[in-house]
């Protein structure tokens, strides 16, 4: 534990010596940007631990002589181990601790009013109300910070039938703000407010009081060794005043307007570069979501030209054909439904479509047929049939010349 403990102090002694050799290499020209090294320093004592009887001290060195600074180093210890006493009391309270701490130091500002029309992101509205130093009521009287923080130490409570006595170690965030208090000439008192939560690592040895044998007994079943604590610890409660030669109301306030100005040009530009890709997303989404409704139209379209060029499970006869033709044995097998002979063959029965749609039917009995040549599909007889047919037909055109003659 020693070890522990002087190997940690040694490294924050060493750091503060340094003043964080990056830190203090920063090019300060102007005089007035430059906080002269005492003045770097403060000192202060919790007191709510001395109402606990628990003497402590603490101390804090700004890492930076820039007054742009706002990281800060410090350490605190706190002792009343074995207080002095005659006899062996039923209460037990003694505490020893260290504690290195780094902090991060700023100050509340104005927060700008949103447009009419401005709407925010979830991340926007996350780092507008939550991640942010700005507030519609600053309080720039005070002085924020927040930090990080390991301890160890060594503990004896009882303050019942059972007591612990064993070793701590802890680390987890420190929360708080300090105001100022009373300005001397060259000095000033501040207050500070603040907690620390984090977790703890610890093993101890239970122990009893025996009042009438006036001694200690340790209760074996009760120890336990080395563990995680299953819940996170307050381990510091802090009503701290701070002696500094200068007030925290003359530090931790002056801001970098370069920095800003670069900050600011960072943020619009990587809005702009947000704006853009979201035009992009958005017109690569307009462009499928049109595709789609072409896609779509062309397949009304086609069903719309497909319905029109099939009324009633038909089709439409070319518009440049006459109403009337010859019809063969071909066209009928191509045309199936357009044209059709009755059955007892007394008479054929021919269907025609113009270009318009309108439908002619015509139909020509058989005496009519006497005078044209069937198509062989229609000729059943044989071939003495067939010679007979044409000399009747000669026999019929000769007898009608000479009547005309």
């Amino acid at each position: 534990m020693q070890k522990a403990i002087t190997y940690i102090f040694s490294v924050i002694l060493l750091f503060i010596y340094t003043g964080g050799a990056d830190l203090r290499a920063q090019k300060i020209d102007d005089p007035e940007n430059v906080i002269p090294a005492k003045e770097r320093w403060s000192v202060r004592t919790n007191a709510l631990e001395w109402l606990l009887t628990i003497p402590n001290v603490g101390f804090e060195y700004d890492l930076s002589k820039s007054v742009y600074n706002r990281m800060t180093l410090g350490f605190s210890t706190k002792y009343n181990w074995n207080t002095a006493h005659n006899y062996t009391t039923p209460m037990v309270f003694n505490l020893f601790e260290f504690r290195p701490e780094f902090r991060y130091y700023w100050r509340q500002t104005q927060k700008p009013e949103l447009g009419p029309n401005d709407t925010l992101s979830f991340g926007q509205w996350f780092k507008r109300n939550i991640w942010t130093t700005d507030s519609k009521n600053p309080k720039n009287w005070r002085a924020y910070y927040i930090g990080a923080y390991v301890n160890a130490g060594t503990y004896s409570f009882k303050l019942g039938r059972e007591g612990h006595q064993g070793q701590m170690y802890g680390l987890g965030l420190t929360l708080g703000y300090a105001v100022p208090l009373y300005k001397y000439d060259k000095s000033a008192v501040d207050v500070e407010f603040g907690f620390s939560l984090g977790l703890a690592l610890t093993k101890y040895n239970a122990f009893g009081h025996n009042q009438n044998g006036n001694y200690y007994y340790e209760l074996t079943g009760r120890s336990r060794g080395l563990h995680i604590v299953p819940y996170p610890v307050i381990s510091e409660l802090k009503v701290a005043f701070v002696y500094r030669l200068r007030s925290v109301d003359d530090k931790y306030r002056k801001v970098d307007q370069e920095k800003i100005r670069q900050k600011q040009e960072e943020d619009l530009r990587k809005q702009q570069e947000r704006e853009r890709l979201d035009a992009e997303k958005k017109a690569r989404r307009d462009s499928l979501d049109r595709a789609k409704e072409l896609r779509l139209e062309a397949k009304a379209a086609e069903k719309a030209a497909a319905a029109e060029g099939q009324p009633d499970g038909s089709q439409h006869m070319d518009a440049g054909q006459p109403e009337n033709v010859g019809v063969t044995d071909a066209v009928k097998e191509k045309r199936p439904g357009l044209f059709r002979k009755k059955k007892d063959g007394s008479a054929e029965i021919t269907v025609t479509e113009d270009a318009g749609g309108r439908k002619s039917v015509r139909e020509k009995p058989s005496d009519e047929l006497s005078g044209e040549v069937k198509s062989s599909s229609e000729d059943t007889g044989s071939g003495k049939e067939k010679k007979q047919v044409w000399k009747n037909i000669f026999k019929a055109k000769n007898a009608n010349g000479e009547d005309e003659k």
